[in-house]
């Protein structure tokens, strides 16, 4: 019988202790179905001071659960989860039963919570943001969100937790988003309310006539050549042409409404400033941008 056979008997048995070269693995009962298991260096005397928590043993199912991957049970040829494998799939999976249950309906909040001056504040703060959220996702052609945002978080520290998981993940998961949802109502509201601002502002800019939409224009035409350091930028300021290199990254970014000069080319940049001073470029400057010989982006009225 090879070491890794001795191990999973052991595991299965009612033996408390398990000893590999320096290592000495202890399992503790935990309710019928489970063991917790620890280690420590072989030829210390046991003591829970010197034990390591190294995870949980499922008799049940024969799985092995540890809290990070071990070098003496992958030395071993031992198979386990991580916890923080599990961890993601409990999150997944409850999160999934949060939104079944919150469907599409806003939360009816008490007048206690309509008064609530910190919530009235992070509601206000929400319409505030809408318009930056929603141009950030519009220039870079993010994909605008029907479902509201929900952040639920797992509780790590809880052994009885982990083992009610184990146990039946249906029902802890059905349990546990209901909870998550009667003790989060303010914001599951704000949620709501977020979602409604950004969508009616990201239509907003798409109807807009401002410099976004060829913002927008700009930033999909460099996405074309990834690979480019810089472009060749024709600006027509106060009537005059200009013709320079220009950093491409900048073109990339969200400029809000203007480029500063200080990203073109050194010898180009000293032109600019005899013409023009030390006026930023505007987005209406710009008449074309070329890569090589290649031209990425044309002005529409032009």
């Amino acid at each position: 019988m090879n070491k890794l056979e001795e191990f999973k008997n052991w595991l299965a048995s009612d033996s408390q202790t398990f000893c590999d070269k320096l290592i000495v693995f202890v399992k503790v009962k935990k309710e019928d179905r489970f063991y917790f298991l620890y280690e420590q260096f072989y030829g210390n005397e046991l003591a829970f001071e010197n034990l390591d928590f190294t995870g949980v043993y499922d008799r049940e199912t024969a799985q092995l659960y540890v809290k990070s991957y071990s070098p003496d049970l992958i030395d071993m040829g031992c198979e386990s989860i991580q916890f923080g494998d599990l961890r993601s799939e409990r999150k997944e999976r409850v999160t999934k039963e949060i939104y079944r249950i919150i469907g599409n309906t806003i939360p009816k909040l008490g007048t206690k919570d309509m008064e609530d001056l910190y919530f009235l504040n992070r509601v206000k703060n929400v319409r505030l943001s809408a318009p930056e959220t929603a141009r950030r996702l519009f220039v870079y052609d993010k994909n605008l969100s029907n479902q509201i945002e929900v952040h639920y978080s797992v509780n790590d520290r809880s052994a009885s937790e982990l083992l009610a998981y184990l146990v039946n993940p249906d029902e802890f998961c059905k349990k546990e988003a209901e909870q998550w949802v009667a003790e989060h109502q303010q914001d599951i509201y704000i949620a709501f309310i977020a979602m409604q601002e950004v969508r009616k502002s990201y239509y907003e800019l798409i109807s807009s006539k401002t410099d976004v939409n060829t913002v927008r224009t700009i930033i999909r035409a460099m996405k074309t050549i990834p690979d480019a350091k810089t472009v060749s930028i024709y600006l027509q300021k106060n009537g005059t042409d200009f013709h320079g290199k220009i950093d491409a990254d900048v073109l990339r970014r969200d400029c809000t409404d203007t480029y500063s000069s200080y990203y073109l080319a050194a010898q180009d940049r000293q032109k600019y400033k005899k013409i023009f001073g030390h006026e930023d470029i505007k987005i209406s400057d710009v008449v074309s941008i070329t890569y090589g010989r290649k031209e990425i982006y044309r002005k529409e009225d032009v």
